[in-house]
């Protein structure tokens, strides 16, 4: 059996792309995920960059590369045309203790919708789900949203880490998919 640590260049590549308005908490998030820690400090994102982690799905291994970068950078809504190209993975992080979570979503989602002409996956999340008592939006308003935008919705904790891994692996399946269905299209 290969282990996932071992040097291969050849595993699939699975782009999933994290992005959410000042403070939603993308560093963290990025920094839980690839790193399995809860930075303390604010890293900020100084320009769009990735990490990739090795994971079993299914049986194949594959090299989940998640890109990060804050809104700053986005105003122009910049991902690399190379990325673009192929089919990607959006993750949508949402502050829930934000009274501007849904102008912020929304502002993306409709960024990303003109954008992205090919099928992609996109799930909002919202974040810091372990701040119950300063949470300004519910569940329900949220899922109007994505019905809204025919997109799914999770929540995470990027402090307790509640959720993180299960984002990035849903949005990993649904890219296999969309790529399985492309090559069987063509």
């Amino acid at each position: 059996m290969e282990y996932p640590n071992s040097i291969r260049k050849d595993y699939p590549i699975l782009n999933i792309y994290l992005i959410g308005k000042k403070d939603a908490g993308c560093s963290n998030f990025y920094s839980q995920y690839i790193n399995n820690i809860f930075p303390y400090i604010f890293h900020g994102c100084i320009r769009p960059d990735f990490g990739n982690k090795i994971v079993l799905i299914d049986d194949s291994y594959y090299k989940i590369r998640l890109w990060f970068s804050n809104y700053y950078f986005m105003r122009n809504f910049f991902i690399p045309k190379s990325i673009l190209a192929k089919p990607l993975s959006f993750l949508i992080l949402g502050d829930l203790t934000s009274d501007t979570f849904f102008n912020d979503v929304t502002d993306l989602l409709e960024k990303i919708q003109k954008l992205s002409k090919r099928e992609n996956y996109i799930c909002v999340v919202g974040s810091k789900n372990d701040l119950v008592d300063l949470r300004k939006v519910s569940s329900e308003e949220i899922l109007e949203i994505t019905q809204k935008f025919g997109v799914n919705y999770m929540e995470c904790s990027s402090k307790s880490g509640f959720g993180i891994n299960e984002c990035v692996l849903i949005a990993a399946r649904a890219l296999i998919d969309i790529l399985v269905k492309e090559t069987n299209i063509q």
